[in-house]
């Protein structure tokens, strides 16, 4: 989990260490901006992932895998009705 100590204030979260680390440290508004609706631009990309793409990892990747590894568990000839 990506996390910061800047001289003792702590942060998790690859975001909002992001948006923290260029509202402390940005020497102008280049990167990420102050004026409300260009901020809100850059969220946007920012946070486009959270839906699209973390998603589709959830729907694909780990519930496919959560069912392969109970239908591991259950020996052959078990009721597979508790998986539901």
């Amino acid at each position: 989990m990506p996390a910061i100590d800047d001289n003792g204030f702590y942060l998790s979260e690859s975001r909002a260490i992001m948006q923290y680390l260029a509202n402390a440290y940005g020497k102008n508004d280049s990167v990420y901006p102050k004026h409300p609706k260009e901020k809100a631009l850059v969220d946007h990309r920012l946070y486009f992932d959270l839906h699209f793409l973390q998603h589709e990892f959830g729907e694909n990747y780990v519930i496919h895998n959560a069912f392969t590894i109970l239908t591991c568990l259950i020996a052959p000839g078990e009721d597979f009705s508790i998986v539901k």
